[in-house]
């Protein structure tokens, strides 16, 4: 039938590349968008970045990544509200900043060994330096910006970026103090202007004059008046038993909550200090806003060990300190907030809550978030009421 000749087959070698192909480049682009969701975690980019190594789609991995990261950042940063205070607004932008350059370092580190990808890095975080002084200087230097609004400005990037990014190796001060000079065409600062008194001011505009109405013909003279009204001109009647001061003496008005003194900056000894640009408390009149406590250890200022339940027992010693700093006590909370990283934690949370407050059930809000600070567990914060 085959007249006598062996047949010979191709090695799988030569067949399975041409079919394999295609494969390979649809695992590569679904690798890629996975990759790029905003939402993964370290673990994940980690794993995800290994295998598009090992595709060698490496480049292409760095490169999403990276693209990723900067868009999350672009998009914290229009978060931040400007609320007129140009100083507390330079703070948190260079707090979001530089935050999010340091986690990227971290995470580059730890999905991109190979020494030629390195450079990547540090062109992507000189990228996203240049674009926070852009804003930086959008900010700083306008018209109506005073000299001291621009020191604490350019004091508190440097302070934060020295915070931040020296201690993972990244020192990009050398390129901050380029970008943080004044442009070219920067107005002169307010307090630095030349006064204009009595330069070229117009005159003023007169006074109008104003004309009184004439009396009206039916005013009623002081002997056509009802008995009991006092008479024009005379001092009205003086009451038996009141001198003439207390009948002058104006009632003082209820002073209006925006009125009533505000103080901040409450450091207690045994709670961990602000890791941002906040108070640990601020008194209104008899109420306490205490911020979020999370579980970090006074002593080192680094997250507690254990899980949810040594969490929740160092954020409420935290949150107790913080309370008793400024007047009040935690029989004084009226409302409580606490914010959780898994809501399956709630009961084990939720016995400690209970050890704390005891019989004093203050209202209370619980939450599952998406992450926390320093990657807690658990952060809760509260309003108390203490003397005024």
């Amino acid at each position: 039938m085959f007249s006598g000749q062996a047949v010979t087959q191709a090695p799988a070698s030569t067949l399975l590349p041409p079919r394999l192909q295609p494969l390979k480049a649809s695992l590569v682009s679904d690798l890629l968008a996975a990759i790029s969701d905003p939402s993964n975690r370290k673990q994940s980019v980690v794993k995800i970045s290994s295998y598009l190594t090992r595709l060698g789609a490496g480049i292409s991995a760095r490169d999403a990544f990276l693209s990723t990261r900067a868009e999350i950042m672009r998009k914290r940063a229009r978060m931040i509200r400007f609320e007129g205070n140009i100083a507390l607004y330079i703070s948190e932008l260079a707090l979001v900043t530089f935050t999010g350059v340091k986690h990227t370092c971290e995470w580059y580190l730890a999905s991109f060994r190979e020494h030629d990808m390195a450079s990547g890095m540090v062109n992507w975080g000189r990228e996203q330096i240049e674009n926070y002084a852009i804003m930086f200087r959008r900010q700083v230097y306008g018209p109506d910006v005073d000299t001291k609004t621009i020191q604490e400005s350019v004091h508190v990037t440097r302070i934060q970026a020295k915070r931040l990014l020296q201690d993972i190796g990244l020192d990009f001060s050398f390129l901050l103090d380029g970008l943080l000079a004044p442009p070219p065409n920067a107005p002169v600062p307010r307090d630095r202007r030349p006064s204009q008194a009595g330069k070229n001011l117009p005159e003023p505009a007169p006074s109008p004059v104003l004309a009184l109405p004439k009396p009206h013909p039916l005013t009623l003279s002081s002997r056509s008046r009802s008995p009991g009204l006092p008479s024009p001109g005379l001092p009205p009647p003086k009451s038996p038993g009141v001198t003439q001061s207390q009948m002058r003496a104006p009632v003082p008005l209820p002073p209006r909550s925006r009125e009533r003194p505000m103080s901040g900056n409450v450091q207690p000894k045994t709670a961990p200090g602000a890791i941002g640009p906040y108070s640990q408390a601020i008194k209104a009149g008899n109420l306490v806003f205490a911020s979020g406590c999370i579980p970090l250890d006074p002593s080192t200022m680094q997250v507690v060990s254990g899980g949810i339940e040594e969490q929740t027992t160092q954020s409420l010693k935290n949150l107790k300190a913080v309370v008793e700093a400024s007047g009040s006590s935690l029989s004084q909370v009226a409302k409580t907030t606490v914010f959780l990283k898994d809501m399956n934690d709630f009961v084990s949370m939720n016995k400690i809550y209970a050890e704390f407050f005891g019989d004093h059930k203050p209202a209370r809000s619980a939450v599952e978030v998406a992450r926390l600070p320093k990657d807690v567990l658990v952060e809760i914060e509260c309003i108390a009421v203490a003397s005024a």
